[in-house]
């Protein structure tokens, strides 16, 4: 177990499952904003992360997060865990079909015994057509379901991921080798996507800054709330907050249109990338053989590392996804909660691949 310096005046904002992809970049992200920006974030806060193996995570605590070994079954460990925690973000990503309901149930559970006052949630887009509850995307609105009935009102919201443009780094074999982008959809089908980056500064924007009438107060909580920084704001009419954020970019994009950008920004000849649409099947042999492949570096920077990051549980819930998105083609679904939370318009797809073109590679490249 890691466990950087502590004081008793510091107040957590506390993310579970940092083994997932998303529970590390946010973790990343909000320790790294606390440092860089102190005068526009939140005074004597810090981050917690909670993994059930702090193995590979040396790079957070050198960011300064409080990194923390836990077993999810144990509710007295997560009690624990909760001392000092202001704000909780719950994530579910990469837990097993089995462990995803029950573990991140107990978080929850956890944080409602300990009243954290403020519980926000990573879920995906789409979930909410799920039409089978142990599907993957079905486990996920079910999630939601759950943090709705555990805590009130003005203390919880949601946010729900679009396809992550890093999730294209997965993808880099196919292209590479056969000048393809495969997925189980036709190529007129449409998505929406979204950089992990515009994502995790639109949850460090609500978690560590103040908005006056964004969240409830909870003034029966505050034990500690001498502080100057400490939240006060009251709201008058809960009924006016926003509690599900669904975070898109700018468009919709098609396969096509997406292998386009790439083959653009990779200076490739006319159609020497293209969309393919495959079977579940197929998608989830290559995915599987891309996870065996081993790493001879650590990916730079917060580029997933395949070996690390796609598990079965991944696998589930990649071609889950893609399931709904065939039947309920909620791609065309556009918001302007990254522009409204950060104050900017998130990254196009196409320029994306343009800024991270050295982690792809054209069929003529490799030749």
């Amino acid at each position: 177990m890691f466990s950087a310096q502590k004081s008793h005046k510091n107040k957590f904002v506390l993310i579970s499952n940092c083994e997932s992809y998303v529970g590390y970049a946010l973790a990343y992200h909000l320790a790294t904003e606390l440092m860089l920006r102190p005068g526009k974030m939140k005074k004597k806060w810090r981050v917690r992360a909670l993994c059930e193996n702090t193995q590979g995570k040396e790079a957070l605590v050198q960011a300064g997060v409080d990194v923390q070994q836990v077993q999810y079954q144990d509710q007295m460990i997560l009690r624990s865990q909760m001392k000092g925690v202001r704000s909780i973000i719950i994530t579910s990503m990469g837990l097993s079909s089995e462990t995803r309901v029950p573990y991140t149930m107990n978080v929850m559970n956890a944080a409602s015994t300990e009243k954290v006052k403020r519980v926000q949630m990573i879920s995906m887009l789409g979930c909410q057509y799920a039409e089978e509850e142990n599907s993957p995307m079905g486990q996920y609105h079910a999630l939601e379901q759950h943090l709705r009935e555990t805590f009130s009102y003005g203390r919880w919201c949601i946010f729900r991921l679009a396809f992550l443009n890093q999730g294209f780094y997965f993808w880099n074999d196919m292209i590479e080798h056969s000048g393809k982008i495969g997925m189980p959809m036709s190529p007129n089908t449409e998505f929406t996507t979204i950089s992990i980056q515009d994502a995790c500064d639109a949850v460090a924007t609500l978690v560590l800054t103040s908005h006056k009438g964004q969240v409830e107060s909870n003034n029966e909580d505050e034990d500690d709330d001498d502080d100057e920084d400490e939240d006060t704001d009251e709201i008058e009419d809960p009924s006016m907050i926003k509690r599900i954020y669904e975070l898109t970019g700018q468009c919709p994009y098609t396969g096509s249109t997406a292998a386009m950008k790439l083959n653009k920004a990779l200076g490739g000849e006319e159609g020497e990338i293209q969309f393919a649409e495959i079977s579940e099947d197929e998608l989830r042999e290559y995915l599987e053989r891309k996870s065996a492949k081993p790493n001879h570096a650590d990916p730079p920077g917060l580029v997933p590392d395949p070996h690390r990051y796609i598990n079965e549980a991944f696998i589930d819930a990649i071609i889950d996804w893609f399931k709904i998105l065939k039947r309920v083609n909620f791609g065309q679904t556009m918001t302007h909660d990254v522009r409204d939370l950060t104050g900017k318009e998130p990254m196009d797809l196409g320029q994306f691949f343009i800024e991270n073109h050295r982690e792809f590679r054209r069929p003529s490249d490799s030749q």
